[in-house]
């Protein structure tokens, strides 16, 4: 009986841990390291991409979906911490295509 109740709660939590995952408006946002690459772009704002288990790509997908919100198509990183099981980016968003 023990057992059939672990495993039940097992299921509820793995059922209800969400993974993030690439939003439509933000599969054409690059992440750049090099501030050559966003010269004569426009600055949006400060943006973070995180994850609790530890995960960059979870973190990298959050930092797309986050500059995507802010109608920014360009994310250069500046500061990757992993702390324990939590990861974290911080970037600057730019728009720099002009076309829309």
């Amino acid at each position: 009986m023990k057992l059939v109740v672990i495993i039940s709660f097992l299921l509820v939590l793995i059922s209800c841990s969400s993974q993030t995952t690439l939003s439509k408006k933000a599969e054409d946002v690059q992440l750049v390291h090099d501030k050559r690459k966003v010269q004569g772009c426009r600055v949006v704002g400060r943006v973070t991409g995180n994850d609790d288990t530890g995960s960059e790509e979870v973190a990298m997908i959050d930092l797309r979906n986050n500059t995507a919100d802010l109608k920014a198509d360009t994310a250069l990183v500046k500061e990757t911490v992993q702390n324990g099981s939590k990861y974290r980016i911080i970037a600057m968003a730019y728009r720099c295509n002009t076309d829309d």
